[in-house]
């Protein structure tokens, strides 16, 4: 993959030596049709197909550091726990794979099954769900965050940009783990992670201390599935 992230959507084949997340094994991975896909402040994230060991759509998150070697983030510890539980509302990790780029700067590639869009653009791009929608949507988000709850992950910033969408099957996943955390009994904890507008209550009011049943809080039905524009 060129170092800009291949943003030029070539549909040339690009080999990289990835990790397999279930058991580190070393693999080529090959890809073509790599292209940006979205981008934030922290990470970009590219799509593209790969043909190599498996064929599927793919969805590569590359996020920046600034440390001049590979360090694995704290997602990956936690999508490992995820993928030892699969469950099939919460984001799959395939491969890992690091780059440095000319400047020395390095960079971290999570490499995920695709989805092609998430609950805030569905909401933007059709206009307000219908009643069934919601309550589908709403079952799956559930069923995601008691799972996590039942492995002792706070994800930490549950928002529509967050939940992945495949508006065609009903499909919901729950992903991006930059923000979460492995929480074990009553320990303190950081209050500024989630996003304002989705704090649970205890996060606004200043609590540092904090299970992982924000969550269920996080979700505030009226914002995440609602059009506001309304």
């Amino acid at each position: 993959m060129p170092a800009d992230g291949g943003t030029s959507g070539s549909s040339a084949e690009v080999n990289q030596v990835a990790e397999l997340v279930e058991n580190g094994e070393k693999v080529v991975l090959k890809m073509k049709e790599l292209s940006l896909f979205s981008n934030g402040v922290f990470s970009n994230v590219y799509k593209g197909k790969l043909t190599e060991p498996q064929a599927r759509s793919i969805a590569i998150k590359k996020s920046w550091s600034r440390e001049e070697t590979f360090q694995r983030p704290i997602e990956v510890r936690i999508l490992n726990v995820l993928n030892q539980y699969h469950h099939k509302n919460i984001i799959k990790l395939l491969y890992i794979f690091g780059q440095k780029h000319p400047d020395g700067t390095t960079c971290t590639a999570l490499v995920f099954e695709f989805f092609p869009t998430n609950l805030h653009d569905v909401r933007v791009n059709y206009g307000p769900l219908s009643t069934i929608d919601v309550k589908l949507y709403t079952w799956q988000l559930f069923r995601g965050q008691a799972h996590l709850e039942q492995h002792h992950i706070c994800h930490r910033d549950i928002k529509p940009q967050n939940l992945l969408i495949d508006h065609n099957s009903g499909m919901l996943k729950i992903s991006d783990f930059g923000s979460s955390k492995i929480l074990h009994g009553d320990v303190s904890s950081y209050n500024y992670h989630v996003t304002r507008y989705y704090r649970a209550p205890e996060l606004i009011l200043g609590s540092s201390r904090y299970r992982c049943e924000i969550g269920a809080h996080s979700h505030r039905f009226s914002d995440c599935f609602v059009d506001q524009r309304q």
